[in-house]
């Protein structure tokens, strides 16, 4: 009795999670259209009228890419498809958000370069770091979409339509993939606050962070407490969600991974859009520049002599070594740089 029932309850929790799934796009497919609406104005004004860059490639493919992706699953998954359609489709599904993936990473990194003074030293780190990542990912998502691409087959039962596989990750391969994922944006995370404290903490100082905080909170320029507070928001937001759908992708061989993978390339879109859009909102809407007063004039530990140093009305990033301040009466505005 007991072999007959087992396969019936994993037939009809499959069929549980397949409605679940379809819930779970429609949700994240609502929650990706209203951020695109509410945000769409700005983003004609500062990513469709500006210059094609390679900035603005990456952008438009990173906050379209998901869309496009649930309307296509949306698509196949009510329809009656063909074998050929289906084998396709599990090949797309991940080897897609694998470039989606690799995308994004670019944008992290033009962030974090832009954000450390265009250090050659954090662009190459960071540029090898992704590249392993999407080595490991590309290695992992292939061979796991070959394999649900063997199994899939149309969806055989009445009133239900779409793509079914029955594969599963014995092996957990996925992880070879899941893990560097979740590893590669809290490394962002922790760059981008260790740059933070380095700005706004002088040499020697033995304040704890959030002293440095509290004691330049009203000196920090509008541009600054935007990297800090987006790049610190949303690379832990693409932590925690990486982190879910890995648990929930190798939990019973990936029994619930297509109601949580969509919320993965989801979040990907709407961070690293934002990432970019709001930088660039701030810095044509700042009214107050960014100050830099180079502190390599001299420190003995004890006092600090500040070196006169004239400044550009467009700076285009800040010095590790460097203390923000803010000028009231100047009535020039910061401007991002013009590579990011």
């Amino acid at each position: 009795m007991s072999s007959t029932s087992d396969p019936l309850h994993t037939l009809y929790k499959a069929l549980e999670v397949f409605q679940d799934s379809r819930y779970s796009r429609a949700a994240v497919l609502t929650l990706l259209i209203c951020d695109m609406i509410s945000n769409f104005p700005d983003e004609v004004r500062y990513i469709w009228r500006s210059r094609w860059s390679f900035t603005k490639v990456v952008y438009i493919y990173a906050r379209y890419y998901a869309l496009w992706t649930l309307v296509f699953i949306l698509a196949v998954e009510n329809h009656q498809n063909s074998l050929k359609v289906c084998k396709g489709y599990y090949y797309y599904y991940t080897l897609g958000n694998m470039t989606h993936t690799a995308v994004v990473d670019a944008i992290f990194v033009l962030r974090i370069y832009a954000l450390w003074g265009k250090s050659r030293k954090i662009l190459i780190s960071f540029s090898l770091l992704c590249i392993v990542e999407v080595g490991l990912e590309f290695f992992a998502t292939y061979w796991c979409g070959r394999a649900a691409s063997v199994h899939a087959i149309p969806a055989f039962l009445p009133g239900l339509e779409g793509c079914w596989t029955n594969y599963s990750d014995p092996r957990n391969f996925g992880l070879v993939g899941w893990i560097p994922c979740s590893i590669v944006p809290f490394l962002f995370l922790l760059a981008t606050l260790v740059k933070f404290r380095e700005s706004i903490a002088f040499p020697g100082n033995k304040q704890s962070f959030l002293q440095d905080i509290r004691q330049a909170q009203h000196n920090i320029s509008p541009i600054i407490i935007v990297f800090v507070r987006d790049g610190a928001f949303f690379f832990f937001i693409i932590t925690v969600t990486t982190v879910i759908v890995m648990v929930l992708s190798e939990y019973k061989e990936g029994f619930y991974i297509a109601p949580s993978y969509p919320w993965f390339a989801t979040i990907y879109s709407i961070a690293s859009s934002h990432l970019v859009l709001n930088l660039r909102r701030q810095g044509a809407n700042a009214g107050r520049p960014t100050m830099i007063h180079n502190m390599d004039s001299g420190y003995d530990g004890s006092h600090v002599e500040i070196g006169s140093i004239r400044f550009k009305s467009n700076p285009h990033y800040i010095d590790s070594r460097t203390v923000v301040a803010v000028s009231e009466s100047s009535k020039h505005s910061f401007q991002p740089s013009n590579s990011f």
